[in-house]
């Protein structure tokens, strides 16, 4: 079991994290939204020294047929030989 002064020391080691602002923080928000009652957006980022950014926008066309459209964005790619942004469609068929 540790005791108070092992828990002090602990708070009082440095942290090697840079995240927001070269501060150790990370700022995480994101929304589910339903435009219509068959169109659904979701949207989430996460920023930190790097900014990560998630949408998703899905459409119901009739009872059985669903399509949809997702993008990500990481900052952390540009400038690499990765693209920074990944887009991707779906159609999901429910029988």
């Amino acid at each position: 079991m540790p005791t108070a002064a092992d828990i002090a020391k602990e708070d009082d080691k440095k942290v090697d994290y840079a995240g927001l602002m070269a501060q150790p923080i990370d700022l995480q928000f994101g929304h589910n939204y339903k435009a219509s009652k068959d169109v659904d957006m979701q949207c989430s980022w996460k920023v930190n020294s790097d900014i990560e950014m998630h949408n998703n926008v899905s459409y119901k066309i009739n009872k059985n047929l669903t399509a949809k459209v997702h993008q990500h964005f990481f900052s952390n790619r540009v400038g690499t030989e990765k693209a920074p942004m990944d887009v991707g469609f779906e159609f999901n068929y429910k029988l």
